[in-house]
């Protein structure tokens, strides 16, 4: 009888841990679709890929012999490529195997549902996987995400320090404030 029982205990055990991971995988899901829309809006990815084919050309330019220069330069065009690609593949595997975890567990809760499971064991280690593949895969597109932004940001920053146009902007913006209006002040009262 203690055997029967303890039995049933981990199959409920296993219902819930897959009723669970169902909710996760669709979380997951969604988040995967934020992902890649952060990802695509921002322009970070592209942005960090022409930076690196960038530094790329400026290693080749800097070599000694001819063959090695035209070698820089076409692994330098490849690797604008290389990380849009590499990082969509990161996030497109971790949105499959969101879909795939939702389709697993679901069939999975349905056989369930209809008795006995013994026959689903299988199915039940493929779930666990996907779900610890899903989260590495997530952890990893966010990280790319965040350190693409971070480094985009400070890109950005710097070649607006290099090429001064935010301060003329700024300098031709507070010139045009301080100017006195016709028939007016500087601060843009009428006289009067």
């Amino acid at each position: 009888m203690l055997g029967a029982g303890s039995a049933s205990a981990a199959a409920m055990d296993k219902e819930q841990l897959v009723s669970a991971l169902l909710a996760a995988f669709a979380t997951f899901a969604v988040f995967g679709v934020a992902v890649v829309g952060f990802l695509s809006a921002g322009g970070v990815i592209q942005t960090v890929g022409s930076w690196w084919a960038q530094h790329g050309k400026a290693e080749a330019v800097v070599q000694r012999k001819a063959k090695e220069v035209r070698t820089g330069l076409k692994w330098a065009r490849r690797r604008s490529f290389a990380v849009v690609v590499l990082t969509g593949a990161v996030v497109v595997a971790a949105v499959a195997a969101s879909i795939l975890g939702l389709a697993f567990s679901f069939v999975w809760l349905h056989g369930y549902a209809r008795g006995p499971v013994a026959h689903l064991n299988g199915l039940y280690a493929w779930i666990i996987v996907l779900f610890w593949f899903e989260v590495g895969a997530l952890c990893a597109a966010t990280l790319i995400a965040l350190v693409a932004a971070a480094f985009s940001a400070v890109n950005a920053s710097r070649s607006a320090d290099r090429s001064g146009d935010l301060d003329d902007a700024i300098t031709s913006a507070a010139t045009e404030l301080l100017q006195p209006t016709p028939g007016g002040t500087a601060d843009g009262k009428v006289a009067g």
